[in-house]
């Protein structure tokens, strides 16, 4: 952590971490649809993705919002 922000490099490591896991949604077609990044039973901050019409990722947006 580098003054109170995870860089991008810890995210990537993140369950490397006692206490760090994320929880993985996903659609019907088994696409994630939201990761959401927990320390310690709290979220951290969570990834949503979107998906054009073909099923290609669109947009992922990193931030503080469950839902």
């Amino acid at each position: 952590m580098i003054g109170s922000k995870y860089t991008e490099i810890a995210r990537d490591a993140w369950t490397t971490v006692p206490g760090r896991g994320i929880r993985q949604t996903v659609d019907a077609n088994g696409n994630p649809i939201k990761l959401t990044y927990i320390n310690n039973g709290e979220v951290v901050f969570v990834k949503h993705f979107e998906y054009d019409a073909s099923g290609n990722i669109t947009l992922i947006l990193c931030d503080t919002n469950d839902d």
